[in-house]
């Protein structure tokens, strides 16, 4: 497994974070633990780099459908 180098993204520049106040969304985000395989992190790595955004940002654009994704092949 390759190590990732962790890197704020600019995705909110222009608007101040603040603790417990949604950014984006209408709603707050929770924590939560998955568990993936190094193939399926490596993919999300993957469709996160190419769009700029964290993975987090983008498994929640592509749940949203707000983020069309192609199979890997």
């Amino acid at each position: 497994m390759t190590q990732r180098n962790f890197k704020r993204k600019g995705s909110h520049k222009g608007i101040a974070c603040r603790k417990g106040e949604p950014i984006f969304w209408d709603e707050l985000k929770e924590r939560i633990n998955l568990s993936l395989t190094s193939t399926a992190i490596a993919n999300l790595s993957q469709i996160a780099d190419s769009e700029n955004l964290t993975r987090s940002e983008a498994l929640e654009r592509i749940l949203r459908g707000m983020l069309q994704v192609n199979p890997p092949t």
